[in-house]
């Protein structure tokens, strides 16, 4: 998988960082062979606005989602609750979508022609400060609204520089700072209203940022905009977001666990682009296992002979931390973990 993902459509979205790191790989399948997550806990409050104090049912209501809160102007909480479907989802007022997952997701404005660098900006405090020099994964899922029923709030464009950013203190009022940067944001302008665009990356943090915030921070000079209904009323555009994390990256994932996994069975090397050599722990092994994240044996190998090493492949898989068991007559002997990775990795 790629940075920007599509979730539904054939369109891809690039990411921007103002940190140097890497932003090329979105893994998901990161695991523990005792299935726990390797990702480990996601630090944004109700990542997937699923928590809520009051149902919305009027512009502005963020901070009814639990955790988050305006930032600037009025951003906007959707949720299945609403029953007067100007705040619904799937179909709302801004738009028609179901949550990436669950019921919930925001909206904000993302450029507005009518007055300069005017923004929506929604934000939350993280469950505990990042660590600088850390490497971090951070993702959300994107799609452009404000296309929805009410022909009012219709909106003539869509927009590229959605993202977000830390910070070490919330902004407050309706002017906050345009920074002209970001964490991780799209480059491209995002045409598809179908579905989701996933956008993720790795950060490596300056400063120990304690809040997340969303939305667009680049001024209008720097952020590109295309028509995608031009008789929208507002000559603006608009933007859903669900499912922002913000947990370990697949490297500082490898430093802590390929250190200390491994039950006797032994991989090379690790991480790995493709090709892995094994040395087993017993010559009577009976084949070999490759498990995801969830549970599931996504490739197997039988031995017909005796031996104490092996060749398997990952290629084909997608990247992220694997468990790989040692069998002997059917039973797992040994395991350990493997994580895939692309070659631009190592770059």
């Amino acid at each position: 998988m790629t940075t920007g993902s599509l979730c539904g459509g054939g369109l891809g979205a690039s990411v921007r960082s103002s940190a140097s790191v890497r932003v090329a790989v979105v893994v998901l399948a990161a695991f523990g062979c005792l299935g726990e997550t390797a990702q480990g806990q996601n630090l944004v409050p109700n990542g997937s606005f699923e928590d809520y104090g009051a149902c919305p049912d009027s512009p502005g209501q963020i901070s009814y989602c639990t955790g988050w809160s305006s930032f600037s102007w009025t951003p906007d909480y959707f949720n299945a609750c609403n029953t007067n479907n100007y705040f619904d989802v799937p179909y709302n007022a801004l738009g028609f979508q179901e949550a990436s997952s669950g019921n919930g997701y925001i909206g904000l404005l993302t450029y507005w022609e009518q007055d300069l660098n005017t923004r929506e900006y929604a934000g939350a405090m993280l469950d505990q400060p990042l660590v600088p020099g850390v490497e971090v994964y951070i993702s959300f899922r994107l799609s452009p609204a404000g296309f929805g029923w009410y022909t009012p709030q219709t909106f003539e464009y869509t927009s590229n520089r959605v993202g977000l950013l830390f910070l070490t203190q919330p902004w407050a009022g309706v002017d906050p700072p345009i920074t002209n940067r970001c964490a991780l944001c799209t480059e491209t302008v995002l045409t598809d209203t179908l579905g989701w665009v996933q956008v993720s990356g790795v950060y490596v943090p300056d400063s120990a940022y304690t809040y997340i915030v969303l939305g667009n921070f680049f001024d209008d000079d720097s952020t590109d905009v295309q028509v995608l209904d031009a008789s929208g009323l507002y000559s603006g555009s608009y933007a859903f977001i669900d499912d922002v994390t913000v947990g370990l990256s697949p490297m500082a994932i490898a430093d802590g666990l390929l250190r200390n996994e491994s039950s006797g069975l032994s991989a090379s090397p690790n991480p790995s682009t493709g090709v892995v050599d094994l040395t087993l722990t017993s010559k009577y092994a009976s084949g070999l296992e490759i498990v995801d994240f969830q549970g599931t044996v996504v490739r197997a190998y039988d031995f017909h002979d005796r031996r104490t090493v092996a060749r398997i492949t990952l290629e084909g898989l997608p990247y992220g931390v694997y468990c790989i068991r040692e069998l002997i007559d059917q039973s797992m002997s040994s395991s350990t973990r493997i994580v895939h990775v692309p070659q631009s990795y190592f770059e």
